[in-house]
C-alpha cells in the first residue's frame, strides 16, 4: 500500500515538474515573439513553442503507453 502511494506521489511530482518546464518554455517563446526583436529572436520564439508542443505530445504518448501495460 505504501509503495503504491509513493508511486503516485512520484508520478504527480514528475507531472508537475514536466508541466512547469513546458509552461516556462512556452512563456519564453512568447516573450521572444512579442518583443519587437530581430528575425532570429522570432525564430527562436517559434522554436520554443514548437518544442513545448512536441514535449506535451511526447508526454501524452508516454502516459498512453504506460497505461496499456
Amino acid at each position: 500500500m505504501a509503495s503504491q502511494i509513493w508511486k503516485w506521489v512520484r508520478w504527480t511530482l514528475g507531472a508537475l515538474f514536466a508541466s512547469l518546464m513546458v509552461f516556462v518554455m512556452a512563456g519564453t517563446g512568447l516573450m521572444f515573439i512579442i518583443t519587437d526583436g530581430s528575425w532570429l529572436a522570432v525564430a527562436m520564439g517559434y522554436g520554443c513553442l514548437t518544442i513545448s508542443i512536441l514535449l506535451v505530445t511526447l508526454m501524452f504518448l508516454i502516459v498512453h503507453t504506460m497505461d496499456h501495460k
